[in-house]
């Protein structure tokens, strides 16, 4: 089957049309399922409006959070509204399973997912600053540290979401009916995909752009063949070698703000391809580790 997995859509009106022409190419490829990975839409309303656009795309659609996506910031509705109950109405409203709760499964091709909440491992080695820093530093980094005001630190979240993630993914790994296994996250899990990696100047920033905690137990479950992630807004392919088992292929989407873009998966032969969106518009220069 073919599968298109997108990510940070980060759907708003200066780049509306922009996206809009996207989900026409997109459903014109034809996929057999859709998967859209975190930062779909904030506030609420826009989160609806995209999950509704892309509903044509393809006849089986699933969706999970990302961290824009649990924004608050001036909305009515606050970040643990959001994350409990508020993005999985909505993906259930529009007929998208919620990957952050529930695997999708396509006859023997398991699906799991989660926002993969960043827990400082993928932090620069040679930073000299402890977990608790990184926590105190983040709103001058990052706006999740402005706009997220759930009650859970990083390290907190992150532990929740990895739990329940771990469950989902042990369930499939024990399934016999389930031969393989697709990871999709929106913060990524390995090493090597973090956005600002080897930029000296924003070395920092890479503490809040993964969950390498939750990358080493993917692989211990050697069902799973291929992991894709979002929120880094740059194209990685990193290959992770596993011992006694097949080596990992992981892949991060380079969808960007007015620049969307998906990758493609074709389950019989597992290439993976780049389908783009039109020419990039970056209004004001955004920046994701400070938007």
């Amino acid at each position: 089957m073919r599968i298109a997995i997108t990510t940070d859509i980060h759907y708003h009106p200066p780049w509306r049309d922009r996206i809009e022409a996207f989900a026409e190419h997109l459903a014109a490829r034809q996929p057999d399922a859709l998967i859209i990975a975190g930062d779909i839409g904030e506030p609420l309303d826009l989160f609806h409006e995209c999950l509704a656009l892309f509903k044509p795309v393809a006849p089986q659609r699933a969706a999970l959070a990302g961290n824009h996506d649990v924004w608050q910031r001036g909305a009515a509705h606050t970040s643990l509204e959001l994350w409990e109950e508020l993005l999985e109405e909505a993906a259930s409203l529009h007929g998208y399973a919620w990957l952050d709760r529930t695997n999708v499964v396509f006859g023997g091709l398991g699906v799991c997912g989660t926002i993969a909440w960043y827990d400082y491992s993928g932090k620069q080695p040679g930073i000299n600053l402890s977990d608790d820093e990184y926590e105190r530093l983040k709103p001058m980094i990052s706006n999740d540290g402005r706009y997220v005001n759930w009650p859970w630190t990083d390290r907190q979240m992150a532990a929740r979401v990895g739990e329940s993630f771990l469950e989902r993914l042990m369930a499939l790994q024990e399934d016999p009916a389930i031969s393989e296994i697709i990871i999709v996250s929106h913060v990524p899990l390995f090493d090597g995909c973090q956005r600002y990696s080897g930029d000296p100047n924003r070395e920092i920033a890479n503490a809040y752009y993964a969950n390498l905690s939750l990358g080493r137990r993917v692989l211990e479950a050697p069902k799973v063949r291929s992991v894709f992630s979002g929120h880094v807004h740059v194209e990685r392919a990193v290959t992770v070698t596993r011992n006694g088992s097949t080596p990992l292929e992981v892949y991060t989407n380079p969808s960007d703000y007015g620049r969307p873009a998906a990758l493609m998966v074709d389950t019989d032969t597992w290439a993976v391809s780049i389908l783009r969106g039109p020419e990039p518009f970056m209004p004001n220069g955004n920046d994701d580790a400070l938007v």
